[in-house]
């Protein structure tokens, strides 16, 4: 068994034993939990196997340097980004809703840890004023007009409505987790 943070080093360096550990170790969660999705088990195993490496270049792009989950989180997190597009692709033209997943007793702190990684991820996609307006209205607690003095807003009209489509896009790109 490997700590989390030397795991990251030996997946980041492409070590066979790392990806290897990770693959066995969760795989029987993997399945079972996006099985729930009614993907047959070869559509399953190209998710888990196309998750894995997208964890992998992810961090070999140095996109997690900090990572704020654990990996079978994050692992996970990926994988049901996958399914729900394979899922979605099954059915073109449906007006179905994604179906719930429903998680057992001490799966809801791994739920919660995966959307706080993905939106961290995607707060780092907006833009640099995006996230300082962001980061001092709910990081730092700071008002509209306290922003205001320490930045070149025009007036707190246009600061308010710059923060509102900043957390607008941030949701978007959120939006697979938040409402999946």
């Amino acid at each position: 068994m490997f700590e989390e943070k030397l795991l990251l080093e030996k997946l980041r360096n492409n070590e066979p034993a790392a990806i290897e550990y990770v693959y066995v170790q969760y795989k029987k969660a993997f399945f079972g939990f996006i099985g729930k999705m009614e993907l047959n088990k070869q559509d399953i195993e190209d998710i888990y196997q196309d998750a894995i490496i997208a964890l992998i270049e992810n961090l070999q792009r140095r996109k997690l340097d900090v990572l704020m989950s654990s990996v079978k989180t994050y692992l996970f997190s990926i994988g049901k980004y996958m399914a729900i597009k394979r899922w979605h692709k099954k059915l073109p033209g449906s007006s179905e809703t994604i179906p719930d997943l429903v998680f057992e007793e001490g799966q809801v702190e791994d739920v919660y840890d995966s959307m706080a990684t993905v939106i961290e991820n995607n707060f780092d996609r907006l833009g640099h004023n995006c996230r300082e307006i962001l980061s001092m209205f709910y990081y730092e607690s700071l008002t509209l007009d306290e922003i205001l003095q320490k930045s070149s807003y025009a007036n707190k009209d246009v600061l308010k409505s710059k923060k509102s489509r900043c957390l607008k896009k941030l949701k978007e790109l959120c939006k697979i987790v938040i409402h999946g």
